[in-house]
């Protein structure tokens, strides 16, 4: 068996070879099946997620290109969630069952233009897990990117100098997220242990998906995300950035270079320490 089980859930994690059991069916469909994945990027502002899906993209994920600056989001979902969602309150203005039909419409032109592996990124997206899974299923992968709140709320008033009501906005979707994922499987992965030990995180999130990037993919996710690479992250997200800026970073520069000392963690208080992939929680013989 991969990894340990959670200390919070107390559910066993699921081996990728459990999860490759499936149910019969036509052999060409099955293997079609195999093949894809629907990948959801959850987490918090200023939580890693870009870092994740830049991971992804590089790995051969489609993240939904154009992106919205250098954050690996589209553009165009980024709108669509300030539609769904007023900020800071995250108040809902457009019903589920538009949202619903929105994302399955977008994922189904993806893979219809002969996309294998989709993933959607971004912070507002935690508060659609029931509406992903309405419209993608319950074989959608989900990755959760995880920062205690008190830091990601100091990052974003510190490091970007954001001046809206920053606790309401990150403890409204810290609460979404622990809602959600709250006895479902998911892999998490913890934004200094990424920086800091690339590769193994990379071999996580690669076992967890299930995909099979080649070598030149893998050499370029690792050069991505490759331990000190936080600067270059953040000059991408500047030269990216169109003129509609999501916050005013005004101290923006003075965050180039700083680690944030992240460690695996649940809910404020609750901090995880263990190395090994976190799923929670199994679901066997899955069919896909």
């Amino acid at each position: 068996m991969y990894g340990k089980s959670c200390e919070h859930c107390q559910q066993p994690n699921l081996g990728v070879g459990a999860r490759n059991e499936l149910s019969g069916g036509p052999a060409g469909a099955k293997i079609a099946e195999m093949d894809r994945r629907r990948i959801a990027v959850l987490g918090l502002y200023r939580s890693g997620s870009t870092v994740v899906a830049g991971v992804l993209h590089h790995l051969g994920v489609d993240m939904g290109a154009p992106f919205y600056g250098g954050y690996y989001e589209s553009d165009w979902l980024s709108k669509q969630l300030r539609i769904w969602w007023d900020e800071p309150r995250l108040q809902e203005k457009v019903p589920q069952a538009e949202r619903v039909r929105v994302l399955t419409e977008w994922i189904q032109q993806r893979e219809e233009a002969g996309v294998r592996w989709v993933g959607m990124k971004h912070p507002l997206l935690s508060l659609c897990g029931e509406d992903l899974i309405k419209a993608w299923g319950e074989q959608t992968r989900f990755i959760r990117c995880c920062r205690p709140l008190a830091e990601s709320v100091e990052s974003m008033k510190r490091g970007l100098g954001y001046t809206g009501d920053a606790e309401l906005l990150q403890g409204t979707l810290l609460n979404a997220l622990d809602a959600f994922l709250t006895g479902r499987e998911h892999l998490q992965i913890h934004f200094s242990d990424m920086m800091h030990h690339a590769e193994r995180e990379l071999r996580h999130i690669i076992d967890f998906l299930e995909i099979t990037p080649n070598k030149e993919n893998i050499a370029a996710a690792l050069g991505y995300v490759k331990p000190g690479a936080r600067a270059k992250v953040e000059v991408e997200r500047q030269e990216g950035r169109p003129v509609w800026k999501r916050f005013s970073p005004k101290r923006l520069l003075r965050a180039l270079g700083k680690t944030d000392a992240n460690r695996k963690h649940r809910k404020p208080g609750h901090e995880q320490t263990e190395k090994h992939p976190t799923y929670l929680p199994a679901r066997p013989n899955r069919s896909r």
